[in-house]
């Protein structure tokens, strides 16, 4: 009995022993995250933020909130520059200030990518230009870069027209912005097929526009409200395995797609006779295929189903605000009608070389992407230390740049709310501050198809005006509500109709 009573007492007693041991463990643990972290933590005293706590940090604040919100009430509540510590040592500093942003996108010593990319981009757009480390990537953009040149999208003129003819053809039933974007998602999905891969099946186009829409709405509003990690999330909850059936579904398309045009012999014949006359004609698809690209397979197709799919969303949801924005202001329409009436013949579609002529038509584009920048959010990794004149961010922070907020910023942006082109007029230009709008970023790792995109958004939005009345009753860009996760889309309803104009459209 003693025996048993002494065997009790000395288990007891190891597990009080075990405890204080863990209990010593974590504490030493914690000195030494408070050890390594002790500039970021002196950095962050000096900046607002949601309370701080011992471990956690403050990710607190996002729960319950979607990205875009998430954000707006962080500015509201706390003001900007300020703290988010998404972890004891995920430290991440959030600004709208314009020296600041231009500094951060442009130094060296912060080209890598916020840590935060590998929670939410990597699984989707992984071995790409959206993730790699800059070493890796900058290879990767002299080779992709090429086929973006303005000289090179030249030759894209008839496929941009052919596209932008079957959206004319078919804008004339649509009576949301829901819609319009479904139609120009196909037309944008068609253009950048055809002309980086070749395939025009439209069977192809719209399966592939299906399930990325699909993808996306798993996602919008739900970054942040969901309380497993995003990995979780994907294998343990209904809408998370939907998400991933649809990210599969677009692989596989893109790989089927990618296979057939590489094993058609007339395209093959067409690389060759190329080869044997000039290479800068051929796009990096067609280098690849002769062997003549940085990229595995795996690599390759990566990379592929980034520049395919970013090049979709982005495009289609801008065109599809502008056109929607223009409805609600017929003064702003009327002045862009008056220019394209002005500058090409009644009986002519609009092409490339026309939209060189079309300033205003190129500020509603820019002040479309000002209001909805197609990315609300870019981050930074800082490496070593960035001196900002006024204080230095130290290395191992994380900097957040709210595009969304960093373009609203009243300090620059007098009546930040209202759409008004004309802040993009010759004369306004050289008011605007570096660094306070940034909708494609700017420095080593800017947007490499923005010139693709500008051409097609200005040529679709042209000819739409050229062809079409757009009318709204929405009243005001308040009216739009927005919901965002890698990129920004609508979330809710927006109307938008088209009534043919007595100018015709040439087919």
């Amino acid at each position: 009995m003693v025996a048993t009573m002494y065997q009790k007492l000395q288990f007891y007693f190891n597990i009080i022993l075990n405890w204080k041991l863990l209990v010593c463990l974590v504490l030493l643990k914690y000195v030494l995250v408070l050890y390594r972290t002790r500039r970021l933590l002196k950095f962050s005293f000096d900046h607002n933020g949601p309370a701080y706590f011992p471990l956690v940090g403050n990710w607190y604040w996002l729960i319950g909130k979607a990205n875009l919100s998430a954000f707006i009430d962080l500015k509201r509540r706390f003001s900007l520059p300020c703290n988010l510590w998404l972890s004891q040592t995920c430290y991440n500093y959030v600004t709208d200030v314009p020296h600041e942003v231009k500094t951060i996108l442009t130094h060296p010593n912060s080209y890598e990518k916020a840590t935060f990319y590998s929670n939410f981009v990597s699984d989707l757009f992984e071995n790409s230009l959206a993730v790699d480390k800059w070493e890796k990537a900058r290879l990767q953009r002299r080779f992709v870069s090429k086929t973006f040149s303005l000289n090179y999208l030249r030759q894209f003129t008839h496929s941009f027209h052919t596209n932008i003819s079957t959206l004319l053809e078919r804008v004339s039933s649509i009576s949301t912005v829901e819609e319009l974007i479904q139609v120009t998602s196909e037309r944008t999905a068609c253009s950048i097929l055809v002309n980086i891969m070749g395939l025009k099946s439209e069977n192809f186009v719209k399966e592939l526009v299906y399930h990325l829409t699909c993808y996306q709405k798993c996602f919008y509003n739900k970054t942040y409200s969901r309380a497993l990690p995003p990995r979780l999330w994907r294998r343990f909850t209904s809408q998370g395995r939907e998400a991933v059936h649809h990210y599969s579904r677009m692989r596989d398309l893109i790989r089927t797609g990618l296979k057939l045009f590489q094993a058609t012999k007339l395209r093959k014949q067409q690389i060759k006779a190329a080869d044997d006359e000039d290479t800068e004609k051929m796009t990096f698809f067609d280098l690849h295929i002769l062997g003549r690209s940085p990229y595995t397979e795996n690599e390759f197709e990566d990379e592929l189903f980034l520049l395919i799919l970013a090049g979709i969303s982005t495009t289609a949801v801008t065109i599809s605000l502008a056109l929607a924005l223009l409805g609600m202001h017929a003064s702003v329409q009327e002045t862009l009608y008056e220019e394209v009436k002005r500058c090409v013949e009644s009986e002519t579609a609009i092409l490339h070389e026309d939209i060189q002529e079309l300033k205003f038509n190129e500020q509603v584009i820019l002040e479309t992407l000002r209001l909805f920048p197609a990315l609300p959010f870019l981050g930074r990794y800082v490496r070593n230390d960035i001196d900002l004149g006024t204080k230095i961010i130290p290395k191992g922070s994380n900097v957040i740049l709210p595009l969304y907020l960093i373009h609203r910023n009243e300090k620059f942006w007098p009546n930040p709310e209202k759409f008004d082109p004309d802040r993009f007029s010759s004369q306004n230009l050289a008011n605007i501050v570096p660094g306070s709008y940034v909708p494609f970023s700017m420095g080593g790792r800017d947007c490499i198809g923005k010139t693709y995109s500008m051409i097609f958004m200005k040529m679709v939005v042209a000819n739409v005006v050229k062809t079409f009345k757009i009318e709204s009753n929405n009243q005001s860009v308040e009216d739009f509500k927005i919901a965002s996760h890698i990129d920004l889309r609508p979330n809710g309803y927006i109307e938008c109709r088209f009534i043919p104009r007595d100018m015709g459209y040439n087919k």
